[in-house]
């Protein structure tokens, strides 16, 4: 037996293997302290983390906020139970449906239809059933759960912790890998939930009955960047749709770009996916009704106010109201119960306040403010992505979404001069295209980040497609600046780009409406739609001449020293002349009004000067004007004849004394002695000598222009002809031979009248 070693003296070492680093062991056992001896280390590896460190890092990358029972959703919207029966029903029986070749469910919806509180009873039904997967709620507003970047990881979480084996799969590739929280979606999706199903189904160890196999997807269009969106819809589509994967994905999102490109024909889900389009398919009409009401009684029953816990508090006029109001979008009628349920306030006085109020400035009460805030947001992110665009860049996107907007919605409407475009005479979206030299499919590019607001469908008026807004409340926060503060944009602005716009084509577009107008003698729709694109052109050049002069100047100018009012003159009166008068393509389809000549609106025009004079003198700050006898019977009549049967002096007349810096007494008296002289500062018709010159000067040079007509002056004849009619100078047949006598003294200013008599005296 050897001996032992000779005995080391000294203190003992600090630690047990201090100096000892980077090493690893696994059973060691100390059978004695102090000086260590019989020291045994087994050598036998660790046994395996089971992927716990892996799970840790995936929950350190999962969005809490984004499930369906977070507390950050706490009372998150859904539907009534006698609500949404039968869409619940359909996307109840989809999801159940395991045997359906379809495993992808897309429903797109209007802002406001519903689709998250479908989503979050559908979730809940889910959940109750032992059937739901995972549900992932998309938030704008939460920076946790409004990228990309928490999808995967979080849907992973709610799958492996239903099932422990996907659990120590999934945590162990997480273990594995430890950079694929950095990866495309792609890869998450197929290492993290794809793979991991895949080699439990291999082992034997999924039990496909007991499966939770519903993946529910909320907000799509509320994650950030387009791109992204589309690159959630790629993965899916690679991924979770593999036919050896037991999941069905239900998808609820806006109708904005990236769904609906994947959704129509040719794209890449158009043939695998079941798509539902809420807005169009379903009328949740009668759904609010019953919400209002029962919403309603209930807040009446709760509210300290006595007057709310009457049954008759509401009476179904107030429920049609905001039936109406609602336009079939939920989110209207919940923003009106949400307002109502104020605890310190009273829900009767609450309701007065929305049935009555009108959107102004300064106002405390603001009971849409919510949703005045979504549309806001919709329709500044559209104006920003569509001026993005280099090629749009020099373009108003607000200007010229108002244009569709105003001309699909209401028509263009002065209540001043009482003229008027109505909807059913309004020119298609594709003519606006051209009117407004956008390109072909220009309203589609316009509105395709507001899909969610609007949609295009087929004009029942024509041939081509007009706007169709989902929301009633849309278009109230769109004409009112008070709601849309910034994004607003006024009649005035519209109507003088198209005025602009009139004028520039007609300038740069050499037979444009000369095109038109001839093409419309055919008797096809397309024609006829050409003939109503021509006159809409006229009118908003009228429109602007009569209400934007001042802004449209500059234009204006260009347009005459060009000869603009010549080329007009060629076109447009001669379109609808010639297809009205015997022989005519109109003459026998046509009913056709004459006005002037069949009715004699002498006694409106009384009727119109008699009440606009009162208005104008509640509203002036003169004294005089508020006192009742400021104008007299006899000023009416003076007027009144002044305007010989037609409106256009009558509202000059009322436009030139509603200027709020000046008095309308004083006004009125400029216009019943105002003769014309030089040099003077009150003009009082200047718009309509404005509308006269253009007309006149049109026809000039129209007449001018013919080839047999070189030698002889429009103007000098006119005048002839005039003062016969007026003046009884001579009879036509004696005037038309005095004028060839007199060719010789042609003149392009005015012909007076002490003209024409010295040329007879000679």
């Amino acid at each position: 037996m050897p001996s032992p070693g000779p005995m080391v003296h000294g203190p003992p070492p600090s630690s047990f293997l201090g100096n000892a680093h980077n090493f690893q062991m696994g059973d060691l056992r100390c059978t004695s302290i102090g000086i260590a001896q019989n020291v045994t280390v087994d050598a036998r590896p660790a046994p395996p983390s089971l992927g716990i460190n892996g799970w840790e890092r995936l929950l350190a990358h999962t969005a809490p906020n984004a499930l369906h029972d977070s507390m950050a959703r706490y009372d998150p919207p859904k539907c009534d139970e006698d609500t949404r029966v039968l869409v619940i029903k359909e996307l109840t029986n989809w999801i159940e449906d395991r045997e359906s070749p379809q495993r992808l469910l897309c429903m797109t919806g209007a802002a406001g239809a519903g689709k998250s509180a479908l989503q979050q009873t559908i979730a809940e039904y889910c959940s109750g059933s032992n059937i739901l997967g995972s549900a992932y709620f998309f938030g704008a507003g939460d920076s946790t759960r409004n990228t990309t970047h928490s999808l995967v990881p979080t849907i992973a979480y709610q799958l492996g912790r239903a099932n422990p084996g996907l659990k120590e799969c999934i945590g162990l590739t997480a273990e594995e890998d430890e950079l694929i929280f950095s990866k495309s979606l792609y890869s998450q999706m197929t290492a993290l939930v794809c793979n991991p199903v895949r080699r439990l189904r291999a082992s034997g160890k999924l039990d496909l009955a007991s499966f939770r196999y519903a993946i529910l997807i909320d907000g799509l269009d509320e994650c950030q960047g387009e791109d992204h969106q589309a690159e959630i819809l790629k993965a899916i589509e690679k991924c979770l749709l593999d036919e050896d994967l037991p999941f069905r994905v239900f998808i609820a999102s806006r109708p904005e770009w990236a769904i609906r490109s994947a959704l129509e024909p040719g794209g890449e889900l158009n043939e695998l996916a079941y798509h539902i389009p809420l807005s169009d398919r379903y009328d949740a009409t009668p759904d609010i009704r019953r919400y209002l009401q029962r919403s309603l009684r209930e807040l009446g029953l709760r509210s300290r106010d006595p007057r709310a816990r009457s049954p008759g508090w509401f009476t179904h006029e107030d429920i049609e109201h905001l039936v109406f109001a609602a336009s079939g979008q939920f989110i209207y009628a919940a923003t009106v119960v949400r307002y109502m349920s104020e605890r310190l306030s009273s829900p009767v006085d609450r309701l007065k306040i929305v049935l009555t109020w009108a959107p102004a400035d300064g106002q405390s009460v603001k009971p849409f403010e919510k949703l005045d805030r979504l549309y806001y947001n919709i329709l500044s992110t559209a104006k920003i992505a569509y001026e993005a665009v280099d090629t749009h860049s020099k373009r108003d996107f607000l200007l010229l979404f108002r244009v569709y907007h105003i001309n699909s919605t209401r028509g263009f409407i002065d209540h001043t001069s009482m003229a008027m475009i109505k909807t059913s005479n309004m020119p298609s979206n594709e003519q606006l295209d051209d009117l407004l030299q956008l390109g072909t499919g220009a309203h589609e590019i316009i509105t395709s980040d507001l899909r969610s607001l609007v949609t295009i469908q087929r004009s029942p008026k024509s041939s081509g497609t007009e706007l169709h807004v989902y929301h009633k409340s849309f278009s109230d926060f769109l004409d009112a600046q008070s709601r849309s503060k910034d994004l607003f944009v006024p009649d005035s602005r519209v109507l003088t780009h198209l005025a602009k716009q009139s004028l520039r084509n007609i300038i740069r577009r050499p037979g444009w409406e000369l095109t038109l107008c001839k093409e419309s003698h055919s008797k096809t729709k397309r024609n006829f739609g050409l003939q109503r694109r021509c006159w809409s052109s006229i009118y908003f050049l009228q429109r602007g001449l009569w209400e934007c002069l001042v802004e449209i100047n500059d234009e204006l100018v260009d347009f005459t020293r060009l000869g603009g009012w010549g080329m007009l003159g060629n076109r447009s009166e001669w379109a609808i002349h010639s297809a009205l008068e015997p022989g005519g393509e109109l003459n026998e389809l046509a009913y056709h009004i004459q006005p002037s000549d069949q009715y004699d609106a002498t006694a409106d025009i009384r009727r119109y000067l008699w009440r606009t004079l009162r208005e104008l003198g509640l509203r002036s700050r003169d004294p005089r004007a508020r006192f009742p006898g400021w104008f007299s019977k006899e000023d009416i009549e003076k007027l009144v004849e002044a305007a010989s049967g037609q409106f256009i002096y009558a509202a000059t007349v009322i436009r030139y004394l509603s200027e709020p810096r000046s008095s309308p007494v004083d006004r009125l008296k400029i216009v019943l002695n105002w003769t014309p002289r030089d040099g003077q500062s009150a003009r009082p018709f200047e718009q309509l000598d404005l509308l006269y010159h253009g007309i006149l000067s049109a026809a000039k040079i129209a007449y001018e222009a013919v080839d047999t007509h070189r030698e002889r002056d429009f103007l000098l004849l006119f005048r002839a002809y005039h003062i016969n009619a007026t003046s009884s100078f001579r009879t036509y047949r004696e005037i038309y031979s005095f004028c060839l006598e007199i060719e010789q003294l042609r003149t392009f200013s005015q012909v007076p009248s002490s003209r024409l008599a010295q040329e007879e005296s000679i």
